[in-house]
């Protein structure tokens, strides 16, 4: 699902054969897919909608209620019905209706979010800006929403702002695929439920 809460049922992923020449191979895998810099792994929503619906949540100051009148305002489809949890349903004009139980899942992906950016400490500048939240839940996500949209990727030879630039940044300085890089939204499959011993 996009920004505007289009919903694509038949999106495209290219996969790919794996040759096995990687350095940093973590599982044996027959192939594996690209998915575009906007998009979180094993979800139905896309980067910039899940932070859209943060926003109006944490700075716009919108309840549940009128949250969810505002994502039936800017999207014009809906989810149409696969791939969720049978709890997000759009009606024949295209409502969305949010489970709230989605929403928090947002909040915990967010969360995840975070403590990635600052393990990696690539980031000092939200690293100081988290230690002003002293522990608020909503304070973090207030902080973390309001350092994604002012970010920008130089590393690419058109910069790009906001948290998909975020996301491609935390990427490239992790090594990107050359040393199979985590990604900032989400847990692809090589570092799904990954042994440790």
């Amino acid at each position: 699902m996009d920004k505007n809460g289009r919903y694509y049922p038949d999106f495209p992923v290219p996969r790919f054969k794996c040759h096995e020449k990687g350095g940093h191979r973590i599982i044996p895998h027959k192939t594996f897919s690209l998915l575009h810099y906007h998009l979180v792994p094993y979800w139905k929503y896309s980067i910039p909608f899940i932070i859209k619906v943060l926003k109006a949540k944490h700075i716009k100051g919108l309840s549940l209620k009128l949250l969810q009148d505002y994502i039936a305002d800017f999207s014009d489809i809906g989810i149409g019905g696969t791939g969720g949890t049978g709890t997000e349903k759009a009606d024949g004009d295209g409502y969305i209706e949010l489970s709230t139980s989605r929403f928090y899942s947002f909040h915990s992906l967010i969360r995840g979010t975070v403590t990635k950016l600052l393990i990696s400490k690539y980031y000092q500048e939200l690293a100081i800006r988290m230690q002003k939240c002293r522990g608020s839940e909503s304070a973090t996500i207030k902080a973390f929403l309001e350092f994604s949209k002012e970010f920008e990727c130089c590393k690419v030879s058109v910069p790009i702002r906001g948290p998909c630039a975020l996301s491609y940044d935390f990427y490239l300085e992790g090594g990107s695929y050359l040393r199979n890089s985590y990604f900032l939204f989400g847990t692809p499959s090589q570092f799904r439920n990954r042994r440790t011993d």
